[in-house]
């Protein structure tokens, strides 16, 4: 008697989605088993899509035909086995070499004749083709979408994909919270811990209730979404959602007024309505402030980031003070205190001073803390600089970075 593997499958990996389709697969197997009297020896079921080989289960189920523990499948369809040529062509090879001996499908009829094998490879094939076609419609709508300016994803926190209209809208709930948030980032004075606390105390939290991570803040500040444009496979598009910032669609819209201008500037000198004196002054006086906006918008784009190159840049100053203590270059450290600090005064054979953000955080911190670790260890002394009170130059130092201890030997010359 042949012995068969029931196989099922299912496209989604959502459980959710996927416990019913398996279920009822299951169910109406089980029934056609008994019907026809096929003796089933084993269950294999998964959530995985058929369009690219490398399943798991489908591949163990067809070692054990290889060992002979069963020599027959029972499917609900053929594309529920493969819907990619590599995973069709190894069922038929395995038709091929009697491995397997009867395939049984309650919608589709198979023999192991030449004709039953063809009938299987073109079964396969319009399972390959419906996903194919089907991928090919997806992605020819989501190019229409974005030629709308249509965002066809998730919705970013203050906004909401309408399902009825399938367009993204303001929520509510979280839109004037965010707005609040990207306003007070947009002025300059906060660092990004900073609006990380902010958005906490308005109330936009994570999924457990505590604050977005830092990595979340910083997505949010640089997504071009909220000043009406939004990002696709790498290229920025214009969108029609109502932006959430209108200063830099201000800025937009004024830049793009200027080039226009520039355009009728030059048209003009071409019909010889301007003199080359007059031309060439209002072009300069336009261009320059074109570029001044263009800088302004720049500005503001990679602000998100500004910040990381800040304390990047403060981290490899304040190292200088190791190179100049041990060179003992006299000249070079003045010039360095004169930079970092006012208010310099001698005192009792030991010089003093006031030192300006950041570097008072250097200048407070116990020696313990600013030196004696390995460069990237972390250590007890280290855990220190996480409680430094927060400024809004610059946010928090990294995570066990040891600064050298040389700043305040510079202060004992």
């Amino acid at each position: 008697m042949t012995k068969f593997f029931i196989y099922c499958r299912k496209s989604s990996e959502d459980e959710e989605r996927q416990v019913l389709s398996i279920e009822a697969q299951l169910t109406e197997l089980r029934e056609y088993a008994k019907q026809q009297g096929l003796f089933i020896v084993r269950e294999y079921y998964e959530s995985k899509t058929a369009k690219e080989p490398g399943r798991g289960v489908f591949n163990e189920m067809l070692g054990e035909i290889e060992k002979g523990i069963a020599s027959g499948i029972l499917a609900w369809n053929p594309d529920r086995l493969a819907r990619n040529s590599i995973d069709g062509g190894k069922v038929i090879y395995f038709v091929d070499t009697l491995k397997i001996v009867a395939l049984k499908f309650p919608t589709f009829w198979f023999e192991a004749t030449p004709q039953g094998k063809f009938m299987l490879s073109v079964a396969f094939g319009q399972a390959k083709y419906y996903t194919d076609n089907l991928r090919e419609n997806i992605l020819r709508g989501i190019r229409q979408k974005i030629r709308r300016g249509e965002l066809s994803a998730k919705a970013p926190i203050g906004y909401f994909n309408e399902p009825r209209l399938r367009t993204i809208e303001p929520d509510k709930k979280t839109y004037a919270k965010v707005k609040e948030c990207l306003e007070a980032f947009a002025t300059g004075q906060f660092t990004l811990t900073g609006i990380q606390r902010k958005m906490f105390s308005v109330g936009l939290v994570g999924k457990t209730g505590k604050p977005l991570a830092l990595a979340s803040v910083q997505h949010i500040l640089t997504n071009p979404f909220y000043y009406g444009h939004f990002q696709y496979r790498g290229e920025v598009h214009v969108g029609s959602h109502k932006p959430m910032i209108s200063f830099v669609q201000n800025l937009k819209t004024d830049i793009s007024d200027i080039s226009a201008r520039l355009e009728r500037l030059t048209d003009a000198y071409l019909g010889e309505a301007l003199e080359l004196s007059e031309y060439t002054e209002r072009k300069n006086a336009l261009t320059a402030e074109k570029r001044t906006l263009e800088e302004k918008l720049s500005d503001f784009e990679r602000k998100g980031n500004h910040w990381l190159e800040l304390m990047r840049n403060w981290i490899l100053e304040a190292n200088q003070a190791e190179n100049l203590s041990k060179q003992e270059n006299l000249s070079g450290m003045k010039d360095f205190l004169v930079d970092i600090g006012s208010n310099r005064r001698l005192s009792a054979g030991m010089l003093a001073g006031e030192f300006g953000k950041p570097w008072h955080f250097l200048a407070e911190m116990p020696a313990h803390a600013r030196g004696g670790a390995a460069r990237g260890s972390v250590s007890s002394s280290n855990q220190i600089w996480w409680t430094v009170g927060d400024s809004n130059s610059l946010p928090h130092p990294c995570h066990g970075c040891a600064l050298p201890d040389e700043l305040t030997a510079l202060c004992n010359v």
